[in-house]
């Protein structure tokens, strides 16, 4: 009877122990996300991450935005459009800009059709003289007076000879081509008389 009675005792202060001990581990709240161990007695506590973007620079979009998985971020989907450039034999005459989103704006000057070769397309211009009945002159001079921001490319030939127009015989001969499509020509009586020499 003893020896029952001195188990039994042993065995109680046994459980009693391990309720101790359970107690003692288990706080009185329970394990929130964050926390450190299942003590729960610490939070893990850090600055907040950044979400990583797309450069803002120009050319770039963003095809996918980053998003939080649990304990990072995924990286965002990018893509760059490089500035768009004129064909091969035009010219840029305006630069493209970057509207955020797509790259605008940009022009470009054809390229001349009438070969592209200044001597040829001033040569294509000269074979259209003989029919308005002007005459080059030991004295005749080209100018270039090209206008480029509206794709012409233009001279004028100063003087030459033509049809006596009150007392002067003396004509300029302009040629031109625009847009790449040409030769067009002028040609209109210089008054001499007149302050500037032109007339007619």
């Amino acid at each position: 009877m003893q020896f029952w009675k001195l188990m039994l005792r042993l065995s109680l202060l046994l459980v009693l122990n391990l309720t101790a001990n359970v107690a003692h581990a288990t706080p009185p709240f329970g394990c929130a996300p964050g926390d450190q161990d299942n003590t729960c007695l610490t939070a893990i506590r850090s600055a907040p991450i950044p979400q990583p973007a797309c450069s803002t620079a120009a050319g770039w979009t963003t095809a996918a935005a980053a998003v939080w998985i649990g304990s990072q971020w995924s990286q965002p989907q990018c893509s760059f459009q490089p500035a768009p450039t004129c064909p091969t034999g035009s010219t840029q005459t305006t630069a493209p800009a970057w509207n955020g989103a797509q790259w605008v704006g940009l022009v470009c000057a054809p390229p001349n059709k009438g070969g592209g070769d200044t001597k040829q397309m001033q040569d294509q211009c000269l074979a259209l003289l003989p029919p308005t009945g002007l005459q080059l002159t030991p004295q005749t001079q080209v100018t270039d007076i090209s206008n480029p921001p509206i794709h012409v490319v233009a001279w004028e030939w100063s003087p030459v000879l033509g049809p006596v127009v009150v007392t002067s015989d003396v004509w300029r001969f302009d040629c031109f081509f625009q847009n790449g499509v040409g030769p067009q020509i002028e040609f209109f009586p210089v008054n001499t008389d007149t302050p500037g020499g032109e007339g007619g």
